[in-house]
């Protein structure tokens, strides 16, 4: 599975846990300017099974454009309210099982 995380900024703990449950991440980290943050979105949404926001560690303009792009391509989104990677993750696995739901769509 791919997961496409939106926030934080410490790579080498998510990768560790991620490996843990076969899960394969991609993360937009937060230092990026605009220009390459919506880049970077466009380009690996469509490439994964789910796109997890952490809410407490991303900005609004990555919410809203990882929100948008997922909505175009039909990925499912999740957002977790901390950077806590178990608890993303479990987020994640929930769902990559059932790819036609859009949780709290309203944030």
């Amino acid at each position: 599975m791919k997961v496409l995380l939106v926030g934080g900024t410490n790579k080498n703990s998510w990768d560790k846990k991620a490996r843990a449950l076969g899960i394969q991440i991609m993360q937009q980290i937060e230092q990026k300017k605009e220009r390459e943050m919506k880049a970077f979105l466009r380009k690996n949404i469509p490439e994964a099974d789910v796109v997890i926001i952490c809410i407490s560690a991303c900005s609004h303009s990555a919410m809203w454009e990882a929100k948008k792009v997922a909505k175009e391509c039909g990925t499912p989104i999740r957002y977790t309210p901390g950077k806590g990677a178990s608890k993303t993750f479990h987020e994640a696995l929930q769902a990559g099982n059932n790819k036609h739901t859009f949780l709290n769509d309203d944030v």
